[in-house]
């Protein structure tokens, strides 16, 4: 059996104990949330899912807005 002064966590058992418990705990905060969004309820589902769609509109306007800015250069440009 370890030395208590070294091995400080309380002893492992056969069942489930607290060293299990305290296991189960460390693990359960080790998830994908650390390397990849984790939607717990649905407020955060909705949310997600509307910023993700003010980033892609806010994209597109920019795309429109060039092509726009690049079809009135050419046209001014003919014009003057």
């Amino acid at each position: 059996m370890p030395d208590p002064v070294l091995e400080p966590s309380p002893p492992s058992t056969f069942g489930f104990g607290p060293r299990e418990s305290a296991d189960e705990t460390r693990q359960a905060q080790q998830q994908l949330a650390n390397d990849a969004p984790v939607d717990v309820n649905f407020n955060s589902i909705v949310a997600r899912s509307q910023a993700l769609t003010v980033d892609v509109l806010g994209k597109n306007f920019e795309a429109n807005s060039d092509l726009r800015q690049k079809y009135a250069d050419r046209t001014f440009g003919k014009t003057a």
